[in-house]
């Protein structure tokens, strides 16, 4: 996102119509994280158990084709954690802008690097997470 869009997107999460939608996607998840970790194994895939955290609860966009008009399904209720590992699995290789094209795990383990590294997962933001050697495609030349 450019400045001006992330300062318009920060305006707009700061909305009533927001807040309303963010509260009612956090009902609809029972005030539970909804993250399930995607493992692999055997040329197949399938999703672990739910998280179980139900505090510092966070909406994330899924996409933002709908925003100002999320649906349900546009949204997903995750805790601060997942919602970096997601927010993670969003990101692009600055070098070649693909896609990392990494599992959960990996991402997980990332975070949870950054948060032992800087005292707990709310001192710790998105762009502190260490990326570098993600990008298949660079790591490849």
């Amino acid at each position: 996102m450019t400045s001006a869009r992330q300062i318009e997107y920060q305006k707009y999460l700061r909305s009533a119509y927001w807040q309303d939608r963010r509260a009612r996607r956090i009902v609809l998840a029972e005030g539970q994280c909804e993250f399930r970790e995607c493992i692999s194994g055997g040329g197949k895939w399938w999703h672990g158990p739910r998280c179980t955290e139900t505090t510092r609860l966070e909406v994330h966009h899924l996409h933002y084709n709908s925003l100002g008009a999320e649906r349900d399904g546009d949204l997903e209720v995750l805790c601060r954690k997942h919602h970096l590992v997601r927010s993670i699995g969003d990101v692009e290789c600055q070098t070649c802008f693909d896609s990392f094209g990494v599992d959960d795990d990996q991402l997980i383990e990332i975070v949870e690097q950054a948060i032992e590294e800087n005292g707990g997962v709310e001192n710790v933001t998105l762009d502190m997470l260490d990326l570098s050697g993600l990008c298949s495609y660079c790591n490849s030349r």
